[in-house]
């Protein structure tokens, strides 16, 4: 036998069997090498024990919230009576819903009362669809219990449910729900224990699943102390006209939170911010401070609002007859003429009459 042969036949014998039922596509990293013998690789990930088991009964025991402080706040004892006397009893899960216009302060009032609060768990949970809803129940199962960090987002949803309909020292707040439905699997879930608080634009719809609070604009008193509370957070300021500024949107939240911090921000006297709001009215109310949130702007809110109208035509015509009224109370039959008759059942946004 010759060398070169004894060579070949130990490379041979020293060679690693081929993988059977393994094989390389064309184009991939196997296949751009000669490669005689591929080789599949499978990486395991398992997950630790305790993300299989119950959410404890004690994870809240140290305190679980997300909610944030709203600095400064205003005004709104009657409100803030109204749902301290409304959460006092004890029983079966309670459910209270804020509504009003966009802008009108809501969300602050819901945030002001429920950092007040002291259950236990205290969780805000940006609620616009059922989606929403349920990231921000993922959310706090992992709160309460980080081992479900690895859990498939359902399943954590599922144990924060669980954990919710065994206790009863919790406070959700349901931020911004669009439909009353939205919320239907979570008030099952929880199995009527614990506390809800909502906010809403919708007024109507709510007799199935909670009671109402109506949240209007600020009183004249209390715009001008937020106004003047922003204006000044920094030290003294020229305040004389900011009373007439707060006046002009009609004392709406947003816009004097805005208006305050547009001329903190710019050194704006309140005179000079009011003249430039009668001269460019759709600028101002698009105008946020560098550092503000520019979602959170009137123009913004009332863009969305009146995107929302696309659902039901007849309404936004409605809404742009209306606009051309002086700003001032009219008899609210007015615009009668314009509908048709009530027919039932009712008809569908889509065939409602166009003016």
């Amino acid at each position: 036998m010759t060398r070169w042969r004894r060579r070949r036949r130990a490379a041979d014998a020293d060679a690693p069997t081929a993988a059977p039922g393994v094989s390389a596509t064309a184009g991939s990293k196997a296949a751009e090498r000669d490669m005689v013998n591929p080789v599949a690789i499978r990486a395991e990930f398992a997950l630790p024990p305790e993300a299989y088991a119950p959410i404890p009964d004690d994870a809240a025991r140290a305190g679980v919230s997300n909610i944030r402080r709203i600095v400064p706040f205003v005004g709104r004892a009657g409100e803030l009576g109204a749902l301290k006397a409304a959460f006092a009893g004890a029983g079966e899960v309670v459910v209270h819903a804020v509504h009003g216009l966009g802008g009108v302060g809501k969300s602050a009032l819901a945030a002001h009362w429920a950092a007040t609060r002291d259950e236990q768990v205290r969780w805000w949970i940006t609620a616009e669809d059922p989606t929403k809803v349920d990231a921000g129940l993922s959310a706090l199962a992992r709160a309460l219990h980080p081992g479900l960090v690895g859990l498939p987002a359902e399943l954590q949803t599922q144990r924060a449910l669980a954990w919710l309909a065994g206790h009863d020292d919790w406070l959700l707040v349901l931020d911004n729900v669009e439909d009353p439905a939205h919320i239907d699997l979570l008030l099952d879930g929880v199995g009527g224990r614990g506390r809800v608080l909502v906010t809403t634009r919708r007024a109507t719809g709510w007799h199935r699943h909670a009671t109402t609070i109506r949240l209007g604009v600020l009183e004249s008193a209390d715009a001008l102390d937020l106004f003047t509370r922003i204006l000044t957070h920094q030290g003294p300021r020229e305040v004389e006209g900011a009373a007439a500024v707060c006046a002009e949107p009609g004392h709406l939240a947003l816009a004097v939170e805005q208006a305050a911090a547009y001329c903190a921000q710019t050194g704006t006297a309140p005179r000079a911010y009011l003249d430039m709001l009668d001269r460019w009215p759709a600028a101002m109310f698009a105008a946020a401070a560098t550092n503000g949130d520019s979602r959170r702007t009137v123009a913004r809110i009332w863009n969305l609002t009146l995107d929302r109208l696309a659902d039901t035509p007849f309404a936004g015509e409605l809404l742009r007859i209306l606009a051309w009224y002086a700003p001032r109370p009219h008899p609210p039959h007015s615009p009668r003429p314009l509908g048709a008759p009530p027919t039932w059942p009712p008809r569908s946004a889509d065939s409602s009459p166009t003016a």
